[in-house]
């Protein structure tokens, strides 16, 4: 699962650009999306199916997960803005 999620985003980030950004931007991406993936799975074997349902309807949790979402994206675009050839 794990490594058919980083060849995807590898092959996206490459589609965009071929440069060393566009693959790091793929695999900071790709380690986001595996990392929630086994944290949810991860939440389910703890919690249980009626836990887990709570978990997801809590407003807070909710809005902490777009709040820590939306910060992890947005660092990972800063390897668009600064190219490694310019560090």
């Amino acid at each position: 699962m794990a490594l058919r999620l980083v060849v995807v985003f590898l092959v996206i980030a490459l589609w965009h650009g071929a440069g060393w950004n566009f693959v790091a931007l793929g695999d900071v991406q790709a380690l986001g999306v595996v990392a929630t993936h086994y944290y949810t799975v991860g939440l389910k074997e703890l919690l249980g199916r009626e836990g887990f349902r709570a978990y997801n309807s809590n407003r807070w949790i909710h809005g902490m997960a777009m709040i820590l979402t939306f910060c992890y994206v947005a660092a990972s675009l800063l390897f668009l803005a600064h190219p490694f050839s310019e560090i």
